[in-house]
């Protein structure tokens, strides 16, 4: 399955992919981003089911769905024997 991300969404990932449990507000501060710009994400990223949002009393977590995620190349679908390190635009699940 392929998940297409914008930057923004990318950042997002990789700060998941490291560190949890992570606060909203937390990944907002360690993003440095406007609290509407990071809703308006992760709202996107929870109607792809690439992460979800686990409200508390008083706080609200993200948390990433998958655990075995890559980033597939611009414009093309990754392929066998493709480095994962030229990956950037796109989230495949294995």
């Amino acid at each position: 399955m392929i998940v297409k991300l914008n930057p923004v969404e990318m950042k997002i990932l990789k700060i998941l992919q490291d560190w949890y449990p992570i606060t909203v507000e937390e990944l907002r501060e360690e993003l440095r981003m406007r609290e509407d710009t990071l809703e308006r994400a992760l709202k996107s990223m929870v109607v792809k089911g690439v992460v979800s949002l686990e409200p508390l009393s008083d706080k609200t977590y993200g948390r990433l769905l998958m655990s075995d995620v890559s980033v597939a190349p611009k414009g093309r679908r990754p392929k066998t024997g493709d480095d994962p390190d030229d990956f950037y635009d796109a989230l495949v699940y294995q």
